[in-house]
């Protein structure tokens, strides 16, 4: 299918608010990481944006209980 290997370890891997695997990589060595949509069925990783950044977190939603 085309499909390549990751080389490297992901640096980081989250849920997004919404729902989406989001996970962090640098592909080649590069001086930015690169932003992926992860496939939860396939695994399947699809570039989103190239980022200044090493680690990827979202803040969670609190209960209104607990504002």
């Amino acid at each position: 299918m085309g499909a390549k290997l990751l080389l490297n370890d992901l640096l980081s891997l989250t849920f997004s608010p919404s729902g989406h695997l989001i996970a962090l990589a640098n592909l080649k060595n590069e001086k930015d990481n690169s932003l992926f949509s992860v496939d939860m069925k396939t695994g399947e990783m699809s570039l989103l944006s190239k980022v200044a950044v090493d680690k990827i977190v979202f803040p969670r939603k609190l209960e209104k209980s607990k504002i």
